[in-house]
């Protein structure tokens, strides 16, 4: 039997945080693994690796802590070999569409940790409006278009295929110091500035207006930080997907307005050619996409 890695993991972890419980919390681990762990490392090496003492919880043996120089050598080796082996791997690249605001606010994040895992990864972002983004699609000039929705059926060209990847929040914002819009329905709420007059979040911020009996004329700003520009500088409230706006509303610059019903929810979405295999690093993407909070 040998000395792997989570041997040493569980005995560094232990060291470092002077209990089971705290060693599995930091490993992200139950601690009835990390037990079996160190219970495995007691067998391999042949002497106790824990003991309790009054008034503190597990801690390591002398012998144990003989080890722990030897141990983090290992793990240093093992991520030493694993950054080399990621430098031999072969150049990937491969170009996807992406809408402005899932292009600027959502990508750069995914596409960075993603590359921890690919570093020779070379990615080509193209921006654009959801239908003409599918068009390059279909043309086989992009592998893939990640948009924000939910899309009718019409809205996916015959040759491709939708998935749903996450929800989204939508936000309704003004300018500080601007007085609090009431919806109430009958009365004309203030104009709403949005970017796309084409497009889902025009249409289902349109279908939510209707379904709380509220008039109000929706303006397309032409993109996302215009849309911000016009409704700072007062007299507009304003629509977008809540991770376009978290910074601004985090800081005072704009305040999320509060509504008597819940905003629509929107969906992360991509398309892809029908039959298209989704290899790797895109279906790497596309999991990252799935995983996170928006």
């Amino acid at each position: 039997m040998d000395i792997e890695l989570r041997h040493c993991r569980a005995l560094i972890a232990l060291a470092e945080q002077q209990g089971i419980a705290r060693a599995a919390k930091a490993l992200g681990v139950a601690q009835s693994t990390l037990s079996e762990a160190l219970f495995s490392l007691e067998r391999v090496v042949g002497f106790a690796i824990t003991e309790r003492t009054p008034g503190s919880g597990a801690t390591l043996t002398r012998q144990a802590s003989a080890l722990l120089p030897h141990a983090r050598r290992l793990l240093q080796v093992a991520d030493e070999t694993m950054a080399f082996a990621r430098g031999l791997q072969p150049q990937r690249s491969f170009a996807i569409g992406a809408s402005e605001s899932v292009g600027t606010y959502v990508l750069p994040d995914v596409l960075e940790r993603l590359r921890e895992t690919w570093p020779a990864l070379i990615v080509q972002v193209r921006t654009g409006l959801c239908a003409e983004l599918r068009q390059l699609v279909s043309a086989g000039r992009l592998q893939a278009a990640i948009t924000i929705g939910p899309s009718i059926d019409q809205a996916v060209p015959p040759d491709q295929t939708l998935l749903q990847l996450t929800r989204s929040r939508l936000a309704l914002f003004r300018a500080p110091g601007t007085t609090e819009p009431a919806l109430v329905p009958g009365l004309p709420a203030p104009a709403i500035c949005v970017p796309d007059p084409e497009g889902a979040l025009n249409a289902l911020l349109s279908t939510w207006l209707r379904h709380l009996g509220v008039p109000a004329t929706l303006h397309s700003a032409g993109s996302v930080e215009a849309v911000k520009r016009r409704v700072a500088s007062g007299g507009e409230l304003g629509a977008l997907p809540r991770y376009a706006v978290d910074a601004e509303l985090a800081q005072g610059e704009l305040v999320e307005v509060a509504t008597s019903q819940p905003l629509p929810a929107m969906m992360l979405e991509v398309t892809a050619l029908d039959g298209a295999a989704i290899e790797e690093p895109l279906a790497g993407l596309l999991d990252e996409l799935r995983r996170i909070r928006l």
